[in-house]
């Protein structure tokens, strides 16, 4: 098993009950990496990783298996793959089994090949970073945001080479990813394409179930005039739609202003955060408001 896909299907809830631990409902939990009255680890389900505000100890699940059982990376992977593929012990049957015919399932509707498609995507938005110094340093240093936080960056290089899938790539035009251009590829033998949001840092935008349905991108580029850019038909909120249960909400005018606020611990702890799309991209999901909130911040 590759390691991205180790990666892809180990969730980091599944690490955590593992070692006998659990979140909270704000996905907090003490750190088991260092002594702590109050707890300052925090748990990223969509992206299954990890950051604490205390010893700053952050990465994946791998990493986390890594620092817990102080092992080798190699070590972590055969643990990791076990707990994707846990070992059953199952009794021999005692009477012949009956084969089960199974239909073959429904394809998708065009929503849900929408929400595979960006979270596929985003998956890979969020490896490239490791790729691209200029957009870390972006993230980093000009921006000030940490790497744990749900940001990817589109290199425009997801449909070449070895990933080149036409099925993949047809979901692309469909859902405005990429465009087809009158060129051949270098190859000569391929259609080219314009790829929407090149050189951009990629922000996921949720729907209520915490599905992908919409994503934003931010150039790093100073050359460019536009800077912003969100897919056609652009649905969902940044981070993420409040829980129902929130009381205190702060609402910020950009993505990368809500994102600043999520990295500091004594906000995350107190507020759900919700972005506009700018000045005027307050839009009819972010009515959608919990009833129960009694203090909004702008």
């Amino acid at each position: 098993m590759e390691i991205s896909e180790i990666k892809q299907k180990l969730k980091i809830e599944t690490v955590l009950n593992h070692y006998g631990l659990q979140a909270n409902r704000n996905h907090m939990l003490k750190c088991p990496f260092h002594e702590e009255k109050e707890p300052s680890l925090k748990i990223y389900p969509n992206t299954n990783t990890f950051n604490c505000f205390g010893c700053k100890a952050n990465g994946d699940t791998i990493e986390f298996i890594q620092l817990k059982e102080k092992c080798s990376k190699h070590e972590a992977l055969s643990k990791a793959t076990a707990m994707i593929n846990p070992i059953e012990t199952k009794p021999l049957p005692t009477q012949p089994q009956a084969v089960l015919v199974v239909s073959e399932a429904e394809p998708p509707t065009s929503r849900e090949e929408k929400i595979q498609l960006l979270t596929k995507l985003f998956g890979y938005f969020r490896g490239a970073i490791n790729n691209s110094k200029p957009s870390r340093n972006y993230i980093t240093q000009t921006r000030r945001l940490e790497l744990f936080l749900e940001i990817g960056y589109n290199s425009a290089q997801f449909h070449h080479g070895q990933r080149r899938d036409e099925a993949l790539i047809n979901k692309c035009v469909k859902y405005g990813m990429l465009t087809p251009t009158q060129s051949k590829t270098k190859a000569g033998n391929s259609t080219g394409y314009y790829v929407f949001g090149k050189n951009c840092i990629v922000f996921p935008l949720k729907d209520k179930e915490q599905n992908i349905t919409g994503l934003y991108f931010r150039s790093i580029e100073d050359k460019t005039e536009n800077k912003h850019y969100y897919l056609k038909d652009r649905e969902g909120l940044y981070p993420s739609y409040p829980k129902q249960e929130t009381t205190r909400l702060i609402i910020t005018e950009a993505i990368i202003d809500a994102a600043t606020l999520l990295q500091l611990p004594f906000i995350a702890e107190k507020y759900e955060v919700l972005s506009c799309y700018g000045t005027n991209g307050f839009t009819s999901e972010h009515c959608s408001l919990p009833e129960k909130v009694d203090s909004l911040e702008l």
